[in-house]
């Protein structure tokens, strides 16, 4: 089991880098704010009349596995257009059971990234859920993007004390 753990922990430390980015939004973006990753006026991707005065948020684009009872760290990375100044307010949307702190968050003039800790709690349900982070500037439109989060039933056996067989 601590081999699995070992693994598991190489595996997030390489995906930290991966990740999956929103819809532009702020002054510069054309109307229609994006959500869940897709724009609601039914847009391409890339949605913007002035590029420079927008923004994206990028969550991780792979699945965040966390215990029963457990918590992990994650990033979220606001990235600025050359000509977006403006303070944007991040919340998060999590499962029953799950916990983010800080609930909500404040990215001034140059902040470009929060920290935030998930944490499971023993009774919150296994299976895979959706975080969602929604980002809302001063002016333009807001933007939300999903990542996956898969809550794993608790091993109470894994901090059990080991004991070594008696040979004769």
């Amino acid at each position: 089991m601590k081999k699995l753990a070992t693994i598991l922990a190489l595996v997030t430390i390489f995906a930290a880098g991966c990740g999956k980015e929103s819809q532009p939004g702020g002054p510069g973006a054309t109307n229609g704010a994006a959500t869940n990753g897709a724009a609601t006026d039914g847009a391409a991707k890339d949605r913007t009349a002035d590029k420079e005065r927008t923004f994206t948020i990028t969550v991780p684009g792979t699945t965040v596995d966390i215990d029963q009872g457990e918590q992990d760290e994650v990033t979220i990375k606001l990235n600025r257009g050359s000509e977006f100044k403006e303070t944007v307010n991040v919340a998060f949307d999590a499962p029953a059971g799950v916990t983010i702190s800080p609930a909500t968050a404040e990215l001034k003039q140059g902040e470009n990234e929060v920290k935030i800790t998930l944490t499971a709690t023993n009774s919150a349900t296994v299976g895979k859920h959706r975080v969602t982070v929604k980002a809302t500037p001063q002016t333009g439109p807001a933007v939300a993007e999903p990542f996956d989060l898969e809550v794993n039933a608790r091993d109470d056996d894994e901090d059990a004390p080991r004991t070594e067989p008696v040979v004769p």
